[in-house]
């Protein structure tokens, strides 16, 4: 990512049915989704909302605001 650049990145929730996407035990949760971006020196900028089924985050390098 170019300094100032974003990601975004989008997930299914690990707690909806799974008669829609990936089974159960295959989706990453909320928070440990963070806790793997932290580690790889990114931050969460801006959390959406996608809809029922997914949840996904603005990606950058700058401060934190979850």
């Amino acid at each position: 990512v170019r300094p100032g650049g974003h990601v975004l990145l989008m997930e299914w929730k690990d707690d909806q049915d799974a008669s829609v996407g990936p089974e159960l035990h295959l989706r990453i949760s909320r928070d440990e989704l963070i806790r793997l971006i932290q580690e790889e020196g990114f931050s969460v900028q801006k959390e959406l909302s996608v809809g029922d089924f997914h949840y996904a985050f603005v990606l950058g390098k700058e401060t934190p605001v979850v």
